[in-house]
């Protein structure tokens, strides 16, 4: 194996004083760890307590050894090592915050109780929960999150963290195993084709084998760069090689093998994930997940494969529309799409509304969009076949059809949908089964010679110039660092694409100085929040089994009937993560839900948000993670609950036990407890008061789990700079042969699980980009390539003259005409008095 070098040791040593002054700062360190550690241990035993059962308690012994159960060895530690990943600035907030509480003062000022009483870990755990139960249901919003912080980290760790044998002592009272246990190790699955196993190892070899490998700074020319590696980049990097252009793909991340990925929790979100899955909004009411490994979230993210809806579709091409990006326009009308007769659901998944597929009987000629589309569909295996449903959905599926909601199968890019290890791969994929990019178009850019890869780089900016020929400024190279030492300047002949992510590639043009006011805005998060709903079934385990293979429609047209809705659908679900979704009403509560946590089902509400965000720069280096500011707009929170209510239902009439939303701090214990014979009734009293309650709930930061797994928007494309970041062809108005090519450029929501239209978009624009510089390479036939088009639109953005470089002047010069307007009055009316006197 190849060695990536090491961190060379200083020379010299430090003088007498200065080892002195290190050693009594150490001291002081070490004493503030060890108070860290007193804090961290006391908040973990309060979240998740032994809760010791009275002996006349009706408790079986399994479930009291379980309460009894204290929290694992080196969760302190854990948790130290977590904070210490963070970024500077985080990590000084949260260790002022252990302290602060290691005090009594600092316990009083951040829990509002007296200055007299005792630190926060020097208290009795009663005290201590009742002292987090005011930080959780505050009435300030900051409070809540630091509340909502500490239990995302604490939680998460608790029900993560293993001993030496791969064990957390939670996982056996609720059936829990991680899938390379119960297949002893083995590198394969019985279940996955040996073919495909075989196939995945030799893709994650071919792109080894094309690393290169960074010790010191360092010059490279290739003909194009790709900056990123997941649906985006992925594909980029394939059509650019194959057509025989060299390319070298930056990644962040690092490049996990196959047989390296352990399939437990801990290591995958503090590898694969971004800020180790802890990246949450600014004021840390939302969750963010986002992949950062080679492969990007196709790597990690659930297998499910949802075409963008039509009226989405419509919306982009509309050229009444704000974005006027006629590719995308359907090749038919919308009616079945739209829902207007929707096919209703059956129990196995079938029927429910798809809209017309270009290419079959009857059916229009495809589009340049569609036909890019089938391409990529086919090449990732995404389908229906062979797809099996867990207890999630097939509870979802079933109640759907007795309800009457439209709902369907969902096409996966699982080689074997139905093997009990598709529910680990969102922890990496261990035996090949998910076609991802790492198996697909990174594995096809390797296997043509021109590409080769450069892990854990991050790209700090893009560097430009003037071309003499246009006037205008255009991409000419990169500079990243790589393992946060060694800076690479890579030069690139024809052009830069960015595919870092809605997350990471407005930074990339942040720090690159472009000017366009739309970086970074835009910003769409499909916001999830869940209902759980606990039945009495025999062998749930709701983490076996391909998570998310159904969708239910009913809720896409939303509650004002804009299509601004949400979709239903079906979690990956596994201890951490639900620790970090589950809602803290108190210990006991908390640690008794784990009881049912393998008969706990799960549905998601995904809305189609029509708010916006920004991402903003979070440092000065492409490592850095970004500050994500979001908040909830009415129209999207009253869209959460107004759907969540159609997952009640459906819990309901399939017999749930027990149903509760995700709401928690101020908001309290939504839920209700179902008698037996009441179950399997929507209309029961228990329910109508559910449904109540919920209609009238909180949804401000803090008062009710939302996560996002999908982010979109912040580059986005349209077909003017007054609107956008790029053009048509995925070109920034700012300069030329500067490209962004993933999720950043869609023009709003896209309603549906992006992956493939992220995959579907980025082979549309990466073909003609290959069209383009096959016509200026003097190619006779370059289909697609409008070069006429091209340069009338790039004359008309020229800097000065776009239509917000208009506004900025016209802007700038009425504040200077007002500011010499109120100087020169000022000056008369000094002079009038001046005069009188």
């Amino acid at each position: 194996m190849v060695a990536c070098g090491s961190r060379q040791s200083r020379e010299g040593f430090p003088s007498h004083n200065c080892d002195y002054s290190l050693r009594a700062a150490e001291s002081c360190a070490m004493a503030d760890q060890e108070g860290h550690r007193r804090v961290l241990t006391a908040i973990a035993e309060t979240l998740i307590p032994v809760v010791e059962t009275p002996p006349s308690a009706a408790t079986d012994p399994a479930t009291a050894a379980f309460l009894a159960t204290p929290i694992p060895d080196g969760v302190a530690e854990a948790c130290l090592n977590a904070i210490a990943a963070l970024p500077k600035s985080e990590q000084t907030e949260v260790h002022v915050l252990l302290g602060l509480l290691n005090t009594r003062v600092g316990t009083a000022a951040v829990c509002l109780s007296a200055p007299w009483e005792a630190a926060f870990p020097d208290r009795p755990v009663r005290e201590r929960e009742f002292l987090l139960l005011g930080i959780a249901q505050s009435r300030f919003a900051l409070r809540r999150k630091i509340f909502c912080s500490l239990k995302q980290l604490i939680a998460r760790i608790c029900l993560t963290i293993t001993d030496e044998g791969g064990r957390n002592p939670y996982w056996g009272s609720v059936g829990y195993q991680p899938i390379s246990d119960e297949l002893s190790g083995a590198t394969t699955d019985p279940a996955v084709p040996e073919a495909t196993t075989t196939r995945a190892s030799l893709a994650a070899a071919s792109i080894y084998s094309t690393m290169r490998y960074i010790t010191e700074e360092t010059e490279i020319e290739v003909d194009c760069v790709v900056v990123g590696s997941g649906a985006g980049g992925g594909v980029v990097a394939a059509e650019l090689s194959q057509a025989g252009y060299t390319v070298l793909v930056l990644e962040k991340g690092p490049h996990v093998c196959p047989e390296d990925v352990t399939t437990l929790e801990a290591p995958a979100l503090n590898t694969l994930y971004e800020k180790a899955g802890l990246l949450t909004t600014d004021d840390g009411a939302i969750g963010i997940l986002a992949g950062s490994n080679m492969g990007g979230g196709t790597t990690v993210n659930w297998a499910c494969c949802i075409p963008l809806p039509t009226y989405v579709r419509e919306e982009w091409a509309d050229p009444a529309g704000t974005h006027k990006l006629p590719q995308f326009a359907p090749p038919t009308p919308s009616a079945a799409d739209k829902g207007e007769q929707p096919s209703k659901a059956n129990a196995d998944g079938s029927g429910g509304a798809e809209g017309p597929v270009a290419g079959k009987a009857g059916a229009p000629e495809a589009t340049e969009y569609d036909k890019a589309l089938a391409a990529v569909m086919q090449r990732i295996g995404a389908s229906k076949d062979g797809v099996t449903h867990d207890a999630g959905n097939q509870i979802l599926l079933g109640g759907a059809a007795k309800l009457g909601y439209a709902a369907t199968t969902t096409a996966q890019n699982f080689d074997a949908p139905s093997a009990p290890s598709a529910g680990w791969t969102c922890f990496g994929d261990r035996y090949g089964n998910k076609q991802g990019t790492m198996v697909t178009y990174l594995a096809d850019a390797a296997a043509t010679g021109r590409c080769t890869f450069i892990e854990n780089c991050a790209v700090d900016k893009v560097e430009t110039a003037v071309d003499p020929t246009t006037g205008r400024r255009r991409a000419v190279g990169v500079v990243a660092t790589v393992n946060r030492m060694h800076t690479v300047r890579v030069k690139a002949r024809r052009c830069v694409v960015v595919s870092a992510g809605s997350l990471h590639s407005p930074g990339v043009l942040l720090r690159s100085g472009l000017p366009n006011p739309h970086i970074g805005r835009h910003l769409r998060l499909h916001p999830v929040t869940a209902v759980l709903g606990t039945f009495d079934r025999p062998n749930f385990a709701v983490w076996r089994g391909a998570p998310m293979t159904t969708v239910c429609t009913e809720t896409e047209r939303g509650p004002r009937g804009d299509y601004y809705g949400a979709k239903l659908e079906v979690p990956c679900v596994h201890p951490g993560l639900g620790a970090m979704g589950i809602p803290w009403h108190s210990g006991d509560a908390f640690k008794r839900s784990f009881l049912d946590f393998g008969a706990t089902a799960s549905i998601i509400v995904l809305t189609r948000d029509k708010g916006e965000g920004r991402v903003c720069l979070g440092g000065t280096t492409g490592f850095d993670p970004p500050k994500v500011h979001y908040t909830l707009c009415p129209d999207d929170a009253h869209t959460l609950l107004w759907s969540a209510a159609h997952v009640i239902k459906i819990m309901a009439v399939e017999g749930a036990a027990k149903i509760f939303t995700a709401h928690a701090g101020p908001a309290g214990d939504i839920s209700a407890t179902i008698p037996e014979e009441h179950r399997g009734d929507p209309d029961c009293p228990e329910v109508k008061g559910l449904l109540e309650t919920v209609a009238e709930s909180p949804t401000a930061p803090g008062t009710l789990g939302v996560f996002s797994a999908h982010q979109m928007g912040t580059c986005r494309m349209g077909w003017s700079p007054d609107t956008s970041v790029v053009d048509c062809d995925g070109e920034t108005w700012d300069a030329d042969d500067l490209y962004v090519m993933d999720a950043s450029i869609f023009p709003t929501a896209s309603g549906s699980n992006p992956m493939v239209t992220t995959l579907a978009l980025s082979k549309m624009l990466s073909t003609r980009l290959v069209a383009r510089l096959a016509l200026e390479d003097g190619a006779a036939d370059a289909a697609g390539a409008d070069p006429d088009t091209r340069r009338l639109r790039r004359a008309n953005c020229a800097r000065g003259t776009s239509g917000w470089g208009i506004r900025r002047w016209v802007v700038a010069a009425a504040v200077v005409a007002a500011v010499a307007a109120a100087a020169h009055a000022y000056c008369e009316q000094a002079s009038r008095a001046f005069g009188a006197e």
